[in-house]
């Protein structure tokens, strides 16, 4: 009964538990609560360490008798009971504290419920002489391995989609309650609830008249529909938005934080309160007939609003109904949210071609709206891991010119942002260059004598351009030499060259320039004098978290535009060309020198441009922020998102640098359980978390070349 894929997965599995436990993983995590008095973070690693095992063990068997899976589960989820119940006996027995330090605290532990357990006869009572060997936390423990085991091997046997779904969908759950404290402040329950309706109502509005219509509406009806919709929401909202409505246990307020978007009309933002739902419901009627990215992204959006509003209402203590609901919800967009957009998308092929670009300018007018105002509702805390998000999304667009297009393995990248950094802090920055060639400490002198002594220094947006462009000419550069390399030559090659730079910055003998160990500092806010309000004017100044995120969201869409308009133009089908076979390319005609030259270019400026806004942000430069550990991350996130692919970078951010810096609770685990995840990854999307779509020539051609339906839109 027991096949040979059981226990072969078994053994590692029990191996990777067993070195887990005597870290004192349990011990760790002894007070973190996923639930407070409900639900601790060692129960739910001993539910993910029991689960996956059974799961692991009974998943090559999903295609023969049920019992056979479930079976194999069971025997392998009670093997690690045992071995748990045998490791319990030895921290009985032995001092294992002399080699495993961290090894403490395992009787009582979760392993044992919770219970004492003594495998030495004790008096029962002190009355009663009788022996007594007290083992009922680890009976249930076995008891507990073998449920699991039953659950794992049952879960098998369901559809692909739906594991899918609920696994996702669960660990969505369990993160969100992990970082409850730090996204509960975004946006109040009734505030999401409100946009959730106005999108709800004006959805299922345009749903209806679209299947119930042989004729199409006109597009502009359509959006007066939805408009009309959320004004309609925005104006009950005027009529039930009353003083008491929003004290605390209101009906506009809840348990959660005052509202900041319903109660615009109670100070007198009536105009607003309009345009913003009437926004929502536009929006809202366009979905159904929006191509596929569009449609998912609002949903989801909703969605998340939605969950946020929830986590704002349940404060630091996340209930468990909370979680149900939270789970739940997550459940039921990850199921029914990608076969909508299947079917709006096809609705969309269906427009004319003025209704697609109408549709796409009005989503991407709400997405611009959403992130000039987004900042507003972050903490500091969240919007530093977003602009993390962002920078390396923008190198991991960068880096993937070069890999995801050409096909050219780039380990030096690290360079190309330390050149557009070091440009940025040279330029606008105290040192030898700016002040006249005096070699000057900033530290020993103060700010008005810098300001005397540097005349040469320019501000940022000056220097902005200089750095891009000096990252794309040395990019191009290193190119020439290399240029006939390939693999992992060219790999070892750039390896070097990031090398090179990074010692170059490090040494004293440019140190009157770039600083040497210490780095250059300060480098000036970034800030825009708009000559409005009356002579003075507004300054807006780049100095903080909220303030830089605009910084970052600017630079990024000028690489998502500039790499995608590449990728799709002539440019880009030679470097597709040269990544699968660079003879055959060049046979065909593809001047080889030049496109290559040209990926080398554009993946430096991109790089150059991320340096430089990373160096404003923090107001410093040293070497030790750009070393080889940085290339390998972003090239990380290329891989794990999906080479070639823009969608599959910024995913890919996402899970590299996003998770990580808000897992912070699992504490000296945190990267351990990254790689982890990363591995996982890598065995079960080898060609990446979105991969890019297979361009379907034929498709475009025919498209473009019938004629546009008839209609009045």
């Amino acid at each position: 009964m027991i096949k040979k894929s059981t226990f072969q997965r078994g053994i590692l599995a029990l191996g990777i538990i067993l070195l887990l436990t005597l870290t004192g993983i349990f011990n760790t995590f002894e007070r973190q609560q996923v639930i407070p008095d409900q639900l601790s973070l060692n129960t739910v690693i001993i539910i993910a360490m029991v689960g996956m095992t059974g799961y692991a063990c009974a998943y090559p068997l999903r295609n023969q008798k049920p019992l056979v899976p479930m079976v194999n589960a069971i025997i392998a989820t009670l093997a690690i009971g045992v071995m748990w119940v045998g490791l319990v006996w030895l921290y009985e027995t032995i001092d294992m504290r002399f080699i495993f330090q961290n090894l403490k605290g395992v009787n009582p532990s979760p392993l044992t419920f919770g219970e004492m357990i003594r495998f030495i006869a004790v008096p029962a009572t002190e009355t009663d002489p009788a022996l007594a060997v007290e083992l009922g936390g680890l009976v249930k423990l076995i008891i507990f391995c073998a449920m699991m085991g039953a659950v794992s091997g049952f879960a098998v046997l369901l559809s692909l989609r739906l594991q899918l779904i609920v696994a996702v969908s669960a660990v969505l759950t369990v993160v969100l309650a992990l970082i409850s404290t730090k996204i509960n402040g975004i946006i109040t329950l009734p505030d999401a609830l409100a946009f959730a309706i106005a999108f709800s109502l004006a959805y299922v509005a345009s749903w209806l008249i679209n299947t119930r219509r042989t004729d199409p509406l006109p597009q502009w009806l359509l959006m007066s529909i939805g408009a009309l919709i959320g004004a309609f929401v925005a104006l009950a909202l005027l009529f039930i938005g009353t003083e008491d409505a929003f004290k605390r246990d209101g009906i506009l307020r809840g348990l959660g934080t005052a509202p900041l978007i319903i109660d615009m009309g109670a100070r007198g933002l009536i105009g607003g309160l309009f345009g913003v739902f009437a926004l929502t419901g536009l929006a809202g009627a366009l979905a159904p007939k929006a191509e596929r990215l569009s449609h998912n992204t609002s949903l989801y959006f909703i969605l998340a609003l939605v969950i946020l509003g929830l986590l704002n209402t349940a404060g630091r203590k996340l209930p468990l109904e909370t979680a149900l609901i939270i789970f739940g919800l997550l459940v039921v967009g990850i199921a029914f949210i990608p076969t909508l957009g299947k079917k709006a998308d096809g609705q969309f092929i269906q427009l004319a071609q003025r209704g697609k670009l109408q549709s796409r300018g009005i989503f991407l007018f709400v997405l611009a709206g959403v992130v000039l105002v987004a900042p507003q509702f972050m903490g500091v805390s969240l919007a530093n891991n977003i602009n993390l998000i962002i920078l390396y999304a923008m190198l991991g667009i960068g880096l993937n010119v070069m890999i995801g297009y050409a096909g050219l393995l780039d380990l030096g990248f690290v360079a190309s942002i330390a050149i557009g950094a070091y440009t940025v802090g040279i330029l606008t920055g105290p040192n030898i260059l700016t002040c006249n060639g005096v070699a000057i400490n900033p530290n020993l002198i103060t700010l008005d004598e810098i300001n005397q002594l540097c005349t040469g220094r320019i501000d940022f947006w000056g220097a902005l351009p200089l750095a891009v462009i000096f990252s794309a000419v040395t990019g191009m550069l290193l190119g020439v030499p290399v240029l006939g390399l390939r693999g992992d030559y060219l790999a070892i090659v750039t390896l070097g060259f990031g090398e090179i730079i990074n010692r170059i910055i490090y040494s004293d003998k440019f140190k009157p320039l770039m600083g040497g160990a210490q780095g250059l500092s300060p480098i000036p806010v970034p800030e825009i004098f708009l000559p409005v309000g009356g002579e003075e004017g507004v300054n807006l100044v780049f100095g903080n978290a909220t303030s830089v995120f605009y910084l970052y969201i600017f630079a990024i869409l000028i690489a998502i535009f500039v790499t995608y308009r590449l990728s799709i133009s002539r440019q880009g089908r030679s470097w597709r060309a040269i990544r699968a076979d660079e003879d055959v390319a060049e046979a065909m005609g593809i001047h080889t020198v030049r496109t290559k030259l040209m990926a080398f270019m554009v993946s430096s400026a991109i790089g150059g441009l991320g340096g430089a806004i990373l160096a404003a942000q923090l107001q410093s430069v040293t070497p030790e922020n750009y070393k080889l550990a940085f290339s390998i991350n972003v090239l990380a996130l290329v891989i794990i998102g999906g080479m070639g692919s823009i969608p599959g970078v910024i995913l890919g951010a996402v899970v590299l640098a996003g998770l990580p810096e808000l897992l912070r609770e699992l504490e000296s685990y945190r990267l351990l359980a990254f790689g982890g995840l990363l591995v996982l990854v890598m065995l079960v999307k080898s060609e990446g978390l979105l991969p890019p779509a297979p361009p379907r020539l034929s498709e475009q051609a025919r498209l473009l070349t019938q004629p546009e339906p008839t209609g009045t839109d």
